[in-house]
C-alpha cells in the first residue's frame, strides 16, 4: 500500500466510482421524475429570448431539482436547463404554453409554488417557486391563475 502506483490507481477507482454513481443518481432522478418523458416532446435545441433565472428549485415529476436549474420564461414556452456539471440525461426543455393545462398556485408563508400539469389527460407536472411564478402568470391566462 506505500506503493505510489497503488495509491495512485486507488485514487483513480475512487474518482470513476464517484462520477459512475453520480451518473447513475442523474439518471433514475431523470426516469423516475418526468423529465425523461418531457425531453421526449420537448427538448429544447436552443435557448429562446426571454428572462432567465438562475440557481432555481423546482420539482418535476417526482424528481426534485434544488439550486440546479435554469428557469427561462419566454415567448414560447417555460424553458428548463439543468445546470451543466449534472446535465447527463436532463436534456434542456422548452415546453410551450398551450400544453400547460393545469396550474395550481399556493402560499406558505413567505413562499409561493406554483403546480403546473402538463398534456390532457394529464401525463407530466412541474412546481416552480416564488420569482418564476409572479413571471409565468401572465402567460397562463388561459388556465385561470389566480392572482396573488
Amino acid at each position: 500500500m506505500d506503493d505510489p502506483q497503488t495509491q495512485y490507481l486507488l485514487l483513480f477507482l475512487f474518482f470513476v466510482a464517484i462520477v459512475l454513481f453520480i451518473s447513475f443518481v442523474l439518471l433514475v432522478i431523470a426516469t423516475l421524475g418526468d423529465w425523461g418523458q418531457l425531453a421526449t416532446r420537448f427538448r429544447a435545441s436552443d435557448a429562446p429570448k426571454g428572462k432567465y433565472f438562475y440557481c432555481q428549485t423546482a420539482g418535476v415529476g417526482d424528481g426534485s431539482y434544488r439550486g440546479m436549474l435554469t428557469v427561462g420564461v419566454t415567448e414560447e414556452g417555460l424553458y428548463l436547463a439543468v445546470l451543466l456539471p449534472f446535465r447527463l440525461f436532463h436534456p434542456p426543455l422548452l415546453i410551450p404554453w398551450k400544453e400547460i393545462t393545469h396550474v395550481h398556485e399556493s402560499h406558505f408563508l413567505a413562499w409561493r409554488n406554483c403546480y403546473l400539469g402538463i398534456g390532457y389527460p394529464e401525463w407530466a407536472s412541474i412546481v416552480v417557486y416564488n420569482d418564476v411564478v409572479e413571471a409565468i402568470r401572465p402567460h397562463l391566462v388561459e388556465v385561470d391563475l389566480p392572482e396573488g
